[in-house]
């Protein structure tokens, strides 16, 4: 996806409701100031991420149908911080897990976060990550984060963790680039859309779990920043689903994790460019592999406005090394009988799963539609969305 998108300027001119059904692009790379830099450094200096792998169920408590939450953002651990794979620095790097993954730890590493980029000069980029148990309110449809230490009945806006939440902690690291990836049933839904509308074409599950929109105030205060990315495991009306590897029961992850590490360390690259990999890199990778692996069950939703931003650093073939990236990784699923008796399951309806609101053309293989843009059919054939 990422050398697929066209490398012209964006039109200014336009506002984002214009920009759906008009031609979009892209910036190049050098809209993003010190990119070039750090990929001859073959590090991501500067870096920064807040892991979360909660191990919790819908009532807060670690439960052993969820420890492939807190598997993810170990894993996720090691791509970023190996050197031979994304180069972020280890102590820009910040892995909560099961007792740790509280509400209250959740704020105070963001704010570490925060003062760290306030003290530096240099531009920052920013990733947050949460696998979890993700909770759909029966009365309106609204879609909240479970937190270690959760318990229920108790006020979902002030323990659990919502997109206004995430709003305010996000805008408030005054981070150049924030990526944001989240892992749990509804994910889609959680936080405001960036184009000031629904997410179209949803089958809903009662009360519609579509996410309400951005403020234009809060828009212009995330637009301050060169690039904001948000992928999510699921459509607001899917669960995400959760496997074991089939060469080790024992030791279970989540399709959208393993997809999102394998566009991390740039497996699909075939050639070395510049080494960094960027967020179009990282959508296209995940998304085509949980695809598959779910057998349409699942598809990563991914909203952004603004620069088409990198995200680590990669080296050409070194991804083979590792296990759970290889070509040759089995999945088995198990269904979560826990959480089943809690939530319904669903099949894939046809839907979007790209959006931008911002710039450019955008040719997308594989047979990702994204509104308002180019993509490419499985002939070869150029057909617009609208």
């Amino acid at each position: 996806m990422g050398n697929n998108y066209s490398k012209t300027r964006p039109n200014t001119n336009t506002s984002p409701k214009q920009t759906l059904a008009t031609t979009k692009t892209l910036p190049t790379m050098e809209t993003v100031p010190n990119m070039k830099t750090l990929s001859s450094s073959k590090t991501f200096p500067n870096g920064h991420a807040l892991l979360i792998g909660t191990g919790t169920n819908i009532y807060g408590q670690i439960s052993a149908s969820f420890e492939s939450t807190i598997n993810d953002a170990k894993w996720l651990n090691e791509v970023l911080t190996e050197p031979s794979l994304c180069g972020y620095p280890e102590n820009q790097v910040k892995l909560l897990q099961g007792e740790e993954a509280t509400r209250t730890v959740i704020i105070e590493e963001l704010d570490v976060i925060k003062n760290r980029i306030s003290k530096s000069s240099e531009s920052s980029t920013v990733v947050v990550f949460f696998s979890g148990h993700g909770h759909r309110r029966a009365s309106d449809g609204k879609v909240f984060l479970i937190p270690y230490g959760y318990k229920q009945g108790e006020p979902l806006e002030a323990r659990a963790i919502d997109g206004d939440f995430l709003f305010e902690k996000l805008n408030s690291l005054m981070a150049d680039r924030i990526l944001l990836l989240l892992n749990a049933c509804y994910a889609g839904g959680v936080m405001a859309k960036l184009d000031g509308q629904d997410v179209d074409g949803q089958e809903t599950l009662g009360p519609d779990p579509k996410a309400i929109p951005f403020t234009e105030r809060q828009l212009k205060r995330l637009r301050s920043g060169q690039g904001v990315v948000i992928i999510s495991a699921a459509q607001p009306s899917q669960r995400a689903e959760t496997a074991h590897l089939a060469k080790d029961r024992k030791t279970r992850y989540s399709p959208f994790m393993i997809g999102l590490a394998r566009g991390f360390s740039g497996i699909a690259k075939t050639e070395h460019d510049d080494g960094l990999v960027y967020t179009s890199d990282l959508f296209a990778a995940c998304t085509t592999y949980v695809h598959e692996k779910t057998k349409n069950c699942q598809m990563p939703h991914c909203d952004f406005d603004g620069a088409n931003f990198a995200v680590g650093c990669y080296q050409l073939g070194t991804a083979s090394k590792f296990k759970l990236l290889s070509d040759d990784v089995e999945i088995d699923f198990e269904e979560d009988t826990e959480d089943a008796k809690y939530e319904d399951s669903m099949k894939l309806r046809p839907s979007l799963g790209i959006q931008n609101y911002n710039y450019g053309t955008t040719i997308v293989t594989r047979g990702h539609n994204i509104p308002g843009s180019t993509f490419v059919n499985g002939n070869g054939e150029q057909l617009t969305t609208r």
